[in-house]
């Protein structure tokens, strides 16, 4: 893991622009890298969600450019502050329920969710949220409201780096056949069928389906959904490809050997809760996977939290994570921009799984 490191000489420096000089510095959190850019208050008593108001174009041409921007510094310390910071930014708030659910979280008020419920002593692998939907999540917020005794990072990766140094063959295969989610609901296992789609009812989800792509099986107790999407997309906004996905999250190579071996005994390769394909059906081999994952530990970038902290990042140029912690964390998540992203159709071939 990358440690937080500072560019001092950087750091130093104040910021040019109009409504920024005198006001902010903004320098890279590490000085080795520019994928998360640290903006800090230069003088006491800055307003935060105000100064964000009067330089929304500069912010946004930063998290296009970099990928993800840490406000740090500021006196943001409540859940109150961080709601005020995310109504101040100029994109379009969305309801996570706009999407399936498919982790355990929870509504703290409208657009405003606990980042995740997973226990804390586990970790989260790198992931861009709502890869797997009909609809882009463009941008991501996080606010840490009260920081963890220990652990409990966020670290980030850059999609575009992500893509640039994976093995060409293997970019080349998804680039043509995308990637195939396949989720089996349990009521008894993970997210149960009301919670995945906030308490819509059976004609209410077939039609939610319908309308994301997503096709949907009713087996009994166990609802089954799979989604076919690129793998690789164009970012809406700066037209640079973009590894998108979450192809070394949900495939079962990510499952530790014991909990793969047991699931498996249990469900079956067809019944896993989880699991992920190329977009024609077939198999992706598991040193695929360990190649994208170990790519994707390489090149993250990780910062401990703050109480107060505030970041925005691109969901679509960046992926993050989150480590285990101790002690009491609180996290709250935004999304922005849903948008609908192109239809994807793989690349057929005659030994391909219809």
């Amino acid at each position: 893991m990358i440690k937080p490191q500072v560019n001092r000489r950087a750091r130093g420096q104040k910021s040019n622009g109009s409504g920024l000089k005198d006001l902010v510095r903004i320098s890279p959190l590490n000085g080795d890298s520019n994928l998360v850019m640290v903006i800090e208050p230069e003088i006491e008593g800055i307003n935060l969600p105000n100064w964000i108001g009067q330089n929304g174009e500069k912010m946004n041409e930063l998290v296009h450019k970099h990928g993800v921007v840490l406000f740090r510094g500021f006196d943001t310390k409540k859940d109150e502050d961080g709601i005020a910071i995310s109504a101040s930014l100029p994109w379009q708030k969305e309801e996570t329920s706009a999407w399936e659910n498919t982790a355990p979280r929870h509504k703290v008020r409208e657009n405003v969710y606990v980042a995740s419920t997973i226990p804390k002593t586990e970790s989260i692998f790198f992931h861009s949220d709502h890869s797997q939907s009909a609809y882009y999540a463009e941008k991501v917020s996080f606010f840490c409201a009260q920081a963890p005794e220990e652990g409990g990072e966020n670290p980030f990766v850059d999609n575009r780096i992500i893509l640039a140094k994976m093995d060409p063959e293997i970019r080349k295969t998804f680039k043509e056949k995308g990637w195939r989610l396949v989720r089996n609901i349990h009521e008894t296992l993970g997210v149960n069928f009301r919670d995945s789609f906030w308490d819509r009812s059976k004609e209410e989800v077939e039609e939610f389906c319908r309308a994301e792509d997503i096709i949907l099986e009713w087996h009994g107790e166990t609802v089954k959904t799979s989604w076919t999407r690129a793998a690789i997309v164009e970012h809406p906004l700066t037209g640079e490809e973009s590894w998108y996905n979450h192809i070394a999250f949900w495939h079962i190579a990510a499952l530790p050997d014991q909990v793969r071996e047991n699931m498996l005994a249990q469900f079956g390769l067809e019944g896993m809760p989880f699991n992920v394909l190329y977009g024609d059906g077939t198999v992706i081999p598991d040193e695929v996977i360990h190649h994208i994952r170990d790519l994707m530990v390489a090149h993250q970038e990780s910062f401990s939290w703050q109480s107060g902290d505030y970041v925005i990042a691109d969901n679509i140029l960046t992926s993050h994570g989150r480590t285990p912690y101790k002690g009491d964390r609180k996290s709250r998540i935004n999304l922005f921009n849903r948008t609908r992203r192109p239809v994807f159709k793989p690349v057929l071939n005659n030994c391909s799984k219809q």
